[in-house]
């Protein structure tokens, strides 16, 4: 691939990652646009997603560090049983729901073909997650309710958002925004 293809991939990862669209299902798209092996598809999509992580850590980085503390503090908790700051629940909310995705995306890896991991990927694969999911996310912007707050974030709602990340890491054309 060229350099000029590689920006462009880069561009529309960095711009689609924040928007509620799957960035991986476009950068899939742009790099079989381009002609990409699949083996580099893979590839550039690990790359771009390293700089959108960075650029997150950058723009998130008062809430990375609050989770960071609050870590602190739960470790803590069974001693101060004080009430959890607005860091300690993002933390525990973090721990509830970085394991599920894991043991999903685990799961994946370890029992699924090979040829259906490759044709997961396939174009027609994104363009259905995209169409679907899409639709899904407009029925949730209709009919969901609008007035919740963080603070209204149970361990339930963490469990679910981290099975919902494994599926939407999985399935290119999903929206893990979303």
């Amino acid at each position: 691939m060229s350099l000029l293809q590689l920006a462009i991939i880069a561009l529309l990862q960095g711009t689609t990652e924040w928007l509620p669209v799957s960035s991986s299902g476009h950068v899939l798209l742009a790099a079989g646009f381009f002609e990409a092996s699949p083996g580099d598809e893979l590839l550039i999509n690990a790359v771009s997603n390293l700089g959108t992580l960075l650029a997150m850590l950058i723009y998130f980085r008062k809430d990375v560090t609050s989770a960071i503390a609050g870590g602190f503090e739960l470790v803590a908790a069974p001693v101060s049983k004080s009430p959890l700051s607005k860091g300690a629940r993002l933390a525990a909310a973090v721990i509830v729901a970085t394991p599920v995705a894991v043991l999903v995306a685990f799961a994946y890896e370890k029992f699924l073909p090979e040829s259906m991991l490759e044709s997961m990927r396939s174009i027609y694969v994104v363009a259905a997650t995209t169409i679907i999911f899409g639709a899904l996310l407009w029925w949730a912007d209709v009919k969901g309710a609008r007035d919740r707050r963080e603070e209204d974030m149970t361990m339930w709602h963490a469990f679910l958002i981290g099975a919902t990340q494994a599926i939407a890491a999985i399935l290119p054309g999903t929206s893990r925004s979303g």
